[in-house]
């Protein structure tokens, strides 16, 4: 049989790309919304271009005492919030960008990691091992998430690890039954059966087959939560849980504004308002363009097969 070129190779990953990019063309918001959340990684990653870290820690927001809010002006763009946190708006927004899209995705990397191991192993070996891991995310499911994420913060202290931390704990269980549901359907395919046939071992079979099959489901619920994993950490800056006062985060900038809505003073809760705002749209908007291409791994294998009688 003759050998494919890597010409050959590459053409049904090209064509599943331009198949990609046209339902990206059909879905205008959800490329908006997987812009904007482009855009404010971006802003998190260059933060210390636009503002001066505060030191020792950049993540605390420098205090400038005063009696009242200042309003916007050309030292205090954004504006302060006066007592009793006495923060700079404009360098609260700007690294506030960097704590939330950190949170964001490393609870997100976390849960998808840690589903995808423990999804993968129930639905692939079935038996005990399905029967256990799967108990464990159900009690994790019988748990109201605002009242776990509150009694792991009590227990390890508050902080950002430990955010994350509880953040990962409240959203893992629902990557582990995805994974697992995809496992399910797609171990019982004729290529997969094929592959046992043919002598590959578990493993192989999980990260040839298994695994490149299975990633586009989570990545879609990945992206549609990494909204809400903004709107939960924001939460709880806002009630004071979670985040240590004075560190840089829009939830804790708009506890700042509760005592001074009714005065007017309309800048504390709109500059921070507006950016978490764009950001949990647009990181629910953006799990269209997510799923869109999907890793070949049915349609590769048989050309494989066919083409050079066996399996590398």
């Amino acid at each position: 049989m003759r050998k494919m070129s890597w010409r050959e190779e590459l053409k049904p990953k090209i064509k599943g790309l331009r198949f990609a990019l046209w339902k990206i063309r059909k879905q205008p918001l959800g490329l908006i919304g997987f812009g904007i959340v482009i855009f404010y990684s971006i802003l998190a990653i260059v933060a210390p271009l636009i503002v001066a870290p505060n030191t020792p820690n950049p993540l605390v927001i420098p205090k400038h005492v005063t009696r009242a809010p200042l309003p916007p002006s050309k030292e205090h763009p954004f504006g302060t919030t006066g007592p009793p946190s006495y923060a700079d708006i404009y360098y609260g927004v700007i690294w506030g960008a960097r704590t939330s899209v950190m949170i964001s995705i490393s609870v997100m990397s976390v849960t998808f990691v840690l589903g995808l191991i423990l999804g993968v192993t129930a639905g692939y070996f079935g038996g005990k091992v399905e029967t256990f891991i799967m108990r464990i995310t159900d009690i994790f499911f019988a748990m109201p998430g605002l009242i776990l994420t509150l009694v792991i913060i009590s227990i390890i202290g508050k902080g950002i690890g430990p955010v994350i931390f509880a953040l990962g704990a409240r959203w893992w269980a629902s990557y582990a039954r995805l994974f697992r549901a995809e496992v399910i359907r797609i171990k019982q395919k004729l290529f997969v059966e094929a592959a046992r046939a043919v002598g590959l071992s578990d493993f192989k079979i999980i990260m040839k087959h298994i695994v490149p099959n299975t990633i586009s489901s989570g990545l879609i619920l990945a992206t549609l939560d990494f909204g809400s994993v903004v709107m939960v950490a924001a939460s709880m800056g806002f009630l004071g849980l979670g985040l240590d006062p004075g560190t840089a985060e829009w939830g804790i900038l708009l506890a700042g504004s509760r005592d001074w809505i009714v005065a007017g003073k309309w800048w504390i809760p709109l500059f921070p308002g507006l950016r978490f705002r764009h950001l949990c749209w647009a990181g629910t908007s953006s799990g269209t363009p997510s799923g869109t291409y999907s890793i070949p791994g049915q349609e590769d294998w048989w050309r494989k097969v066919n083409n050079n009688g066996a399996i590398d």
